[in-house]
């Protein structure tokens, strides 16, 4: 699986003044179905003149085993089992 993330950088006043910003973010299928939307997206960026830089990036993320344990993480199950003594 893999993302396609729109980030920009801001223009600043002083170096560090902002961090890299994610804008827009769509997974693989909705790209294929619909990647205009995110290029759309990109040149609205460009114009309103805030962004010294602006790319879309295409991260693969694995499967989607791995990718539920990034975001969801590894479920900790706790509990006390009670039974005949």
């Amino acid at each position: 699986m893999s993302v396609y993330i729109l980030f920009g950088q801001r223009i600043c006043d002083y170096p560090g003044q902002y961090a890299p910003e994610a804008l827009e973010v769509m997974d693989e299928f909705a790209y294929d179905e619909n990647g205009v939307w995110l290029h759309d997206k990109l040149e609205a960026a460009e114009k309103t003149k805030e962004f010294e830089a602006l790319r879309i990036v295409n991260i693969g993320l694995g499967d989607m085993e791995k990718l539920r344990e990034l975001i969801v993480g590894i479920p900790e199950i706790k509990g006390e089992v009670k039974g005949a003594e």
